[in-house]
């Protein structure tokens, strides 16, 4: 969730569907909330760079979304617009 600019909050939608290639999420579970500002998931691998779908996904729900990748820790993430576009947020830790 995002109040004022800062992201507080994740929301975990229950009903995740995953593979060794593919995620499916349900949206449907997602709760009527104005405040949610994106998303953010993980890549199985090495790279955090969003794919085609990702990039579809991210232009249908909200306006900042996270990858985290391989070795999943506290530089392996990305934030990204919309549109796919690496933006440069700050951490607050």
């Amino acid at each position: 969730r995002e109040i004022d600019g800062v992201i507080s909050e994740m929301i975990m939608l229950p009903g995740t569907v995953f593979g060794d290639e593919h995620s499916f999420i349900n949206q449907w579970m997602e709760p009527i909330d104005y405040s949610i500002a994106g998303s953010a998931h993980s890549h199985p691998g090495f790279s955090n760079q969003p794919s085609e779908a990702d990039k579809d996904f991210f232009s249908n729900t909200g306006g900042i979304h996270f990858i985290t990748c391989q070795p999943y820790d506290r530089n392996s993430w990305k934030a990204y617009d919309s549109r796919g576009e690496p933006v440069d947020i700050e951490i607050i830790y």
